[in-house]
């Protein structure tokens, strides 16, 4: 039976190795790895700025022309 204190990594390659939670070494982070977080995180900006947008045309506040949606002004109803 495996020892349950030890962690599955992934590695990049896809191989997994077992860490052990009372190993405290930072893990070495290459060009690649930076350039991936660098591109998540440029997703995730981007994502927000759309969901941002959508959200304020949601929420936002009315235009002035039309926004009584057709119902008239009230002084060209009779």
């Amino acid at each position: 039976m495996e020892d349950l204190s030890r962690y599955n990594i992934e590695n990049s390659k896809g191989s997994l190795h077992y860490v052990n939670p009372s190993d405290t070494r930072k893990p070495k982070l290459t060009l690649k790895h930076l350039n991936k977080m660098k591109k998540f995180k440029a997703m995730h900006n981007l994502e927000m700025m759309k969901r941002q947008e959508m959200l304020t045309t949601m929420y936002g506040a009315p235009d002035e022309e039309g926004g009584d949606m057709g119902m008239g002004g009230g002084d060209d109803l009779f």
